[in-house]
């Protein structure tokens, strides 16, 4: 288990083994972060489902990784990824010379 946690944080750019509350933060806060700054942008970027975004992060379940992300985000991935492809709403037209 440990191993893998190291292994996962090296690759999110993280020291396996940082100093306890060195930033003012637990580690696995900084981790989690990442995790869902990540997962955000997978989800947002590619037409993949919840699944293989889940197994790229490190996340064996994919109903782990969803509760994970809902407690995280306070949304679904689903509903993350569908709120990020609504169009923002556009600037009010000015006829003022």
């Amino acid at each position: 288990m440990r191993a893998d946690r190291r292994r996962e944080q090296r690759g999110l750019g993280l020291d396996p083994a940082p100093e306890p509350r060195a930033f003012g933060r637990p580690p696995q806060r900084s981790v989690h972060e990442r995790l869902t700054a990540e997962a955000r942008v997978r989800l947002r970027g590619a037409a993949q489902t919840a699944q293989p975004i889940a197994d790229g992060l490190g996340f064996r379940d994919p109903a782990y990784f969803s509760r994970f992300f809902s407690r995280r985000v306070g949304v679904s991935p689903g509903a993350d990824r569908k709120a990020s492809r609504v169009a923002p709403p556009r600037a009010p037209t000015s006829f003022a010379a």
